[in-house]
């Protein structure tokens, strides 16, 4: 992989604050979202924590050949996950069961694990483990189906029958355990879920997507990733990855708080990146180094270490993912039907942060902070035109729009993400500011 200026800056940036800072094991940061405004500047940047991450990560052409081995062993029952037939057509079922078949594994695959995967079918899944009970879960696909995996690999430590995993794993928050053995080989760029303990469940039945980000054990063992596989995903796939990445860094980074420069700079150089490359990544034909890049950009985007002593905003998260649930649109397109809007109606405590993130990632050098903060919003724009991704619920083929959308989405996100109370820095997220918000996006 040709490395790039920016790129290999990132990198020698990441040993430099290792080196300095002596990370050793999981940053704990606590819920600070019923703080003030001049609580959070002090509260949410810290340079204190504890922080680990426990994952191995193989990247680059031939990963599963050349890795697979060194986390399977010989003859142990595997059962592999995945979405849909795109494995077959990239390549990734061929290659796991080459390196499987050479180790004498026992393998089964399960499929049918939905875009924001689904509870309903997780459940399923579960079953199909505890009647199996494979020595390693194994994710193949994207950032769908590891997090899928991750929950399985949560709920599937349950004992007992008719339990409620929704109650006590998303909601009661009880899992105290270690997850079943799981590994992914990543086919799709997917934010940091190949390297970090997060991961996001949908339960259509009643219209909610919920994300679980306290359950410190649920590192994946290890990843696998070559960026070949990429290569004949959908246009679609490629610019959500590119949208979703770009708003991970922009939850901490643009989050209306005191600058951390080190910190800063990664994420700024990472949306930099994905800038530059994404209006020629999404283009039929890309070249595989623009996958590899975007990759390493989705990688870095949410593997937490960049987070270290800030806590970031995510009310663009919360405000898309109820969209989501509402509607089926992917992921990356509710953000970026969600962000613009947002921006503008927070536009005034966050236009430091703005006027920053113009002069880093667009090069904007004069004029005043507000004038450099209104060309940043300027070139976000432009730059969710460039890749072709939705910029409101109309532009998603075989939506239905209703009169009270805006009412009931509002009330869905008010409920689900803070139990009716304001959400975000500062407690920006009202109901005021969520309807105001969806007023724009939902036409």
């Amino acid at each position: 992989m040709r490395m790039m200026c920016n790129k290999k800056w990132i990198v020698e940036n990441i040993q430099s604050t290792i080196k300095k800072l002596k990370i050793v094991c999981y940053q704990k940061v606590e819920n600070h979202s019923q703080k003030s405004s001049s609580e959070m500047v002090t509260s949410f940047l810290q340079m204190k924590w504890l922080w680990q991450n426990r994952a191995q990560i193989g990247f680059g052409k031939d990963a599963v050949k050349e890795h697979l081995n060194k986390f399977v062993t010989p003859k142990s029952k595997v059962l592999c996950l995945f979405g849909g037939g795109s494995i077959d057509k990239n390549g990734a079922r061929s290659d796991v069961n080459d390196a499987l078949s050479k180790l004498k594994c026992e393998v089964r695959w399960e499929g049918g694990i939905p875009p924001n995967p689904e509870y309903d079918r997780l459940v399923e899944i579960v079953s199909v483990v505890k009647e199996f009970k494979p020595d390693v879960l194994l994710a193949v696909g994207g950032g769908s189906v590891i997090d899928g995996t991750k929950f399985i690999a949560v709920a599937a430590t349950y004992e007992g029958e008719n339990i409620d995993y929704w109650d006590e794993i998303i909601i009661k928050k009880s899992f105290q355990g270690t997850p079943l053995y799981f590994g992914a080989v990543l086919t799709i760029p997917a934010t940091g879920t190949e390297w970090n303990h997060f991961f996001s469940v949908s339960r259509r039945s009643i219209n909610w997507k919920a994300a679980a980000t306290g359950y410190v054990n649920c590192y994946p063992q290890f990843s696998l990733i070559d960026p070949k596989y990429t290569m004949t995903l959908p246009v679609k796939q490629i610019r959500n990855g590119v949208f979703d990445a770009f708003t991970h860094c922009a939850d901490f980074v643009l989050a209306p708080i005191d600058e951390n420069k080190l910190f800063d700079n990664f994420m700024f150089s990472v949306m930099k990146e994905l800038v530059e490359i994404g209006p020629e990544v999404v283009k039929p034909n890309s070249s595989l180094e623009l996958h590899e890049r975007l990759i390493v950009c989705a990688s870095f985007a949410l593997n937490t270490l960049f987070n270290l002593g800030r806590f970031g905003c995510f009310s663009i998260h919360h405000i898309a993912d109820r969209l989501t649930a509402k509607y089926g649109i992917d992921h990356g397109a509710t953000l970026s039907m969600v962000m613009p809007v947002f921006y503008e109606h927070t536009f005034e405590a966050r236009k430091e942060r703005f006027a920053a993130a113009a002069e880093f990632i667009f090069d904007v050098h004069e004029g005043t902070v507000e004038d450099k903060a209104r060309l940043f919003l300027e070139n976000v724009n432009k730059f969710i035109d460039s890749i072709g991704i939705a910029k409101k619920v109309s532009d998603w083929e075989g939506v239905t729009i209703n009169e009270n959308d805006v009412d009931e989405v509002t009330n869905m996100v008010m409920e689900q993400t803070n139990k009716g109370q304001p959400f975000g820095c500062g407690n920006c997220g009202t109901p005021e500011l969520v309807r105001s918000v969806l007023k724009k996006v939902i036409v």
